[in-house]
């Protein structure tokens, strides 16, 4: 199967560059993820992977491989402006041997975390990278706009009410927390947009130039077109506070961040994070405070739209912890919600 798979590589080489090669100066690198297995595809004199290629044979993995290669044909239409060539393009899909898989453009320059974890004493860097990031995810959230739906609508959908039961089937709420989740969820004449949802948007998932300017935006097998808005920043934010703020766990856990699959695990934030990050009195807290509010402005989310968006994004990842949502209940809401008018 390599040799059939070189094949294909040497056929899209030859169309993207106009350069004549043979199947011996493809190499792969093989990594095997939860979604599909992925070969990342070298050309002969090249330290930098050309091409990635997703494959399986597995029918669930399938369904994710074909999603990303749909949710990237889809958003190829917005690669203009700040947006121009951030995001992989889709290059081939096909069967070879019973296995489906899709080959897209690979990623370009340096893995955004690095370049953060570098840059983690140096905060007019990392105020570049935030606010690059805010305009970035902005534009995209901006020109994939579907539609405004009810708040009614927007409950309904199966991911939101999913969140809601489940935070309440595992913790013994008081009356004054269920009395909270019913009222955010009975807000009246607001809308919500509908926008392309990266879904796994931070700095693991990106690489930059060596300013740390120009983006590119990888793995998109968990998007949705049909998403939440906010959601990516706030999952930005909460990542790049943990990664900044934990430097010693960061580099235990990377060991050696000139590895090439260093750059492909991750840090998960902890509770503190999320606490420091929206309550904080730090300057990050400030700065991504005024990332949120510069959001809002340019996407025009509500104030009860925003408060609704940001305790479903806390259950989502904290579902199994209710101290955070104690915190929202006691203390109210973050200085950039307050901030909003309502």
């Amino acid at each position: 199967m390599k040799n059939e798979l070189a094949k294909i590589i040497v056929d899209l080489y030859r169309k993207d560059c106009e350069v004549d090669i043979d199947i011996q100066d493809v190499s792969f690198l093989f990594f095997s993820s939860r979604m599909s297995d992925i070969l990342f595809v070298f050309i002969k004199g090249n330290k930098q992977p050309k091409y990635v290629l997703k494959v399986s044979q597995d029918e669930i993995k399938i369904e994710h491989i074909k999603k990303e290669w749909d949710i990237l044909t889809g958003i190829s239409r917005f690669n203009a402006g700040i947006l121009h060539k951030t995001f992989p393009l889709p290059l081939y899909s096909g069967v070879v041997n019973g296995h489906y898989l899709f080959v897209e453009e690979a990623c370009k320059g340096i893995p955004l975390v690095n370049f953060m974890y570098s840059k983690r004493n140096k905060r007019k860097e990392i105020c570049n990278v935030l606010r690059s990031t805010t305009e970035w995810i902005s534009e995209l959230h901006r020109v994939s706009f579907l539609e405004n739906v009810s708040i009614d609508n927007f409950l309904s959908a199966g991911w939101v009410m999913k969140i809601i039961e489940s935070f309440g089937s595992l913790h013994n709420l008081t009356d004054q927390e269920n009395q909270f989740i019913r009222e955010l969820m009975q807000l009246n004449n607001l809308k919500v947009p509908l926008v392309t949802q990266h879904s796994d948007f931070s700095p693991y998932n990106m690489f930059c130039d060596k300013t740390g300017k120009a983006l590119f935006v990888l793995d998109w097998q968990y998007s949705v077109l049909r998403g939440s808005p906010l959601v990516d920043l706030l999952n930005f934010l909460v990542f790049s506070q943990s990664l900044l703020s934990n430097p010693g766990r960061s580099a235990r856990k990377r060991i050696n961040l000139k590895s090439f699959f260093a750059n492909i695990y991750n840090i998960l934030p902890d509770q503190d994070d999320f606490i420091n990050t929206f309550y904080g009195n730090g300057w990050f807290s400030r700065f991504a405070s005024d990332c949120i509010k510069e959001y809002c402005n340019k996407i025009s989310l509500d104030r009860g739209v925003l408060r609704l968006i940001f305790i479903l994004f806390i259950f989502r990842h904290l579902y199994n912890k209710k101290d955070f949502f104690a915190t929202f209940v006691g203390k109210g809401d973050p200085v950039f919600i307050k901030a909003m008018n309502t």
